[in-house]
């Protein structure tokens, strides 16, 4: 129900960040909007699931912003026909943003699956974590997020397969939690509320 009333929204979402493009600032307005919006409406123990479910998008443009100002900068500021010196070079190399990267594939994809792990998580309903943990294992193992590329990853460079070990290790993880909860050495899960006008 929550994912049907979520994909119901995104056709209001898109229209309004199509009107917002004439004016750049209206992205940042409109994304304000619906966070402070959805903080209003969450109970407050999913406040760090949903603040953490962003930060794949925060990622993904930090990453854009990267390459496109990179890119600027060497096209503007360098002189044509001018190789690097050895140690310019090297020091370029040495410096690693593999995991932005990988924090920023698919990153509207991975910010639904990451919300929903960490909800299940702390509404101790882990057979739905795990679940959850199974999709982005496969998602990962085919490059749909964690990846700047869609393949089978499974080649000893690729980072796709070490990705759908670490979600197998939580769906095991979650499923050990489940078989506690059942021998109530866990809090049973908790209970939702239909009033979405307070906040538990």
């Amino acid at each position: 129900m929550g994912l049907g009333m979520l994909w119901g929204n995104f056709y209001y979402v898109y229209m309004a960040r199509k009107l917002a493009f004439k004016e750049q600032r209206g992205d940042i307005f409109i994304g304000l909007l619906i966070c402070a919006d959805t903080l209003a409406i969450i109970s407050r123990r999913h406040y760090p699931a949903f603040l953490l479910g962003l930060m794949p998008v925060v990622a993904d443009w930090a990453h854009s912003t990267i390459v496109a100002s990179v890119s600027a900068g060497y096209s503007n500021f360098t002189v044509a026909n001018v190789r690097f010196s050895p140690n310019v070079t090297s020091m370029i190399s040495t410096f690693s943003y593999q995991g932005l990267v990988n924090f920023s594939g698919g990153s509207l994809l991975l910010c639904i699956v990451m919300t929903a792990i960490l909800i299940y998580a702390i509404d101790r309903k882990f057979i739905r974590a795990a679940v959850w943990s199974v999709i982005a294992a496969v998602l990962s193992l085919f490059g749909v997020i964690h990846a700047s590329s869609v393949g089978l990853l499974i080649k000893p460079t690729d980072d796709g397969w070490r990705f759908t070990v670490a979600y197998s290790m939580m769906t095991v993880i979650f499923g050990i939690f489940h078989l506690a909860q059942r021998k109530n050495w866990i809090k049973a899960a908790a209970e939702e509320s239909n009033d979405l006008s307070r906040s538990v």
